[in-house]
């Protein structure tokens, strides 16, 4: 423990001791010394307590002031008696602070120490000045303090309100389904679309979605039967969206998954995306969830304006940032899926600046309704997705690539296995659905198994059953499910 008395002066002579003001304001920066003292390692600007012990004895010495002195001294005790109150940090911040005040309170403490240098005629020819000098000295320390002070109160400040924000990121993080976003890592299910496929349709995802205009539509559903491949356009959307640093946030509903087909997962899972994609929206977000915890059970308007909408207004947003909701359909009850369209609608004036909505779904009557019925919905521009026999044919011959290349059965095969006839057959089988396409050649690719055999099953399948087009497909497509499982 360090002596806090200030002792005799040097030679061994003794003075008279500093009086409690000083000896105060002493005790405070040694206090202050011996906290920071990991922070200034090595650092010049590192003050000894004998430094400090000196510069108050000189100015008890010298000060013919002792009112001011005192009333400065005891304000430089208070100052740093709430500094040494304070947790000290690591931060570079509160580092770069604490060595700016030393450096300066070094100096004034060194301009206070080289008046006791003068001989005994000089001083008493200078001592008005010195005693002034010593004044000026403190009232400048006092404001080193008390600059110092407010540093410390508004970088812990800063410290407190992180923490703050964490808690509350942490809390919409509980309150949304992390499996829903488009870059979750077991998405097995969601695949993207395949090179050279469904370049048209991207292409006018992206177009709608650079158009800033204020009469352009926020909203834009596009839609179309199972299996064309809708998921997959919005899958490499939004891979396009985030390598922009356009991508909002993103929810993929699944059927029959306990978070995915939940509609009060939507918003705040959407939320929770776009404090990650901008600093400034974190801040914003993380102050609704503090100021409403209880956000999260009410409705999905309410989740919309306060999480999400209200947010965005507060800050400037260079472009709109883009929201991707895939699978409308399967979202748990026609009712939610209305909801969550008729909440989007009504906050489209509020948010058409900051953000724009893309949704994909079948064209389930009550969904296709909304659109056409809902006034703060017919604006929306839409967009039908149709099965592409070309883009199933690329897709085919790449995979059946892969195929002949991996597998040990088809070392010997031709270049053109399993042959153009098999492929447009397929092709034709598929009437431009991807899901038929996929699922047939996971199951002929699967390990184990012989691709020309499985091949042959498919055949097989499809030649018993020529009935119409849809009902075919949707029977051997069943059968060829129950093989691959």
């Amino acid at each position: 423990m360090h002596n806090f008395g200030l002792g005799s002066s040097s030679g061994g002579t003794k003075t008279d001791p500093p009086p409690r003001y000083l000896l105060d304001v002493q005790q405070g920066f040694f206090l202050f010394l011996e906290r920071t003292e990991a922070l200034l390692y090595g650092n010049p600007y590192k003050i000894s307590f004998s430094t400090v012990s000196t510069a108050l004895k000189v100015a008890s010495a010298i000060s013919n002031n002792k009112n001011e002195l005192r009333f400065l001294a005891e304000d430089i005790a208070r100052r740093l008696e709430i500094a040494n109150s304070m947790s000290v940090t690591d931060s570079s911040q509160f580092s770069d602070r604490t060595i700016t005040f030393l450096r300066n309170l070094k100096q004034e403490l060194g301009a206070i120490i080289l008046l006791s240098n003068r001989g005994v005629l000089r001083r008493l020819l200078k001592a008005d000045a010195d005693s002034k000098t010593v004044i000026d000295a403190f009232r400048r320390i006092n404001d080193l303090c008390k600059d110092f002070q407010l540093d410390f109160t508004i970088i812990t400040n800063q410290k407190l309100d992180r923490a703050n924000v964490k808690a509350a990121m942490q809390t919409l993080y509980e309150a949304s389904s992390y499996e829903a976003s488009y870059d979750w890592g077991n998405n097995y299910d969601r695949p993207s679309c395949h090179p050279k496929t469904r370049e048209g349709y991207l292409w006018q995802l992206e177009a709608w979605s650079q158009k800033k205009s204020s009469d352009h539509p926020g909203i834009f559903w596009i839609y179309g039967p199972a299996g064309t491949g809708k998921s997959a356009i919005m899958q490499s959307f939004c891979e396009q969206l985030q390598g922009k640093g356009r991508l909002g946030g993103s929810f993929f509903f699944k059927r029959g998954h306990l978070s995915r087909e939940n509609a009060m997962k939507v918003f705040p899972t959407i939320a929770y995306h776009l404090s990650r994609a901008l600093p400034e929206l974190e801040l914003t977000i993380s102050t609704s969830v503090r100021e409403d915890p209880a956000v999260f059970h009410k409705s999905l308007a309410t989740q919309l304006k306060k999480l999400i909408v209200g947010p965005c207004q507060a800050v400037s947003l260079a472009f709109p940032l883009i929201i991707v909701i895939d699978g409308l359909d399967e979202c748990e009850g026609q009712q939610s899926q209305r909801e969550i369209l008729r909440s989007l609608g009504n906050a489209h004036d509020d948010f058409k600046s900051s953000l724009a909505v893309l949704i994909a779904s079948r064209p389930e009557a009550h969904v296709r309704r909304a659109f056409e019925e809902e006034s703060s919905l017919t604006f929306a521009q839409t967009l039908e997705i149709q099965g592409s026999k070309d883009d199933i044919r690329t897709y085919l011959l790449k995979q059946f690539q892969n195929i002949r290349e991996t597998q040990p059965y088809l070392r010997t095969a031709p270049l053109s296995w399993p042959g153009e006839n098999v492929v447009e057959q397929f092709v034709q089988q598929s009437s431009g659905h991807f899901l038929y396409a996929s699922t047939v050649v996971k199951f002929i690719g699967d390990e184990g198994g012989n691709p020309e055999e499985r091949i042959r099953v498919i055949r097989d399948i499809e030649s018993r059953h020529l009935s119409s087009a849809a009902a075919t497909r949707a029977s051997n497509l069943d059968q060829i499910y129950l093989r691959v499982v």
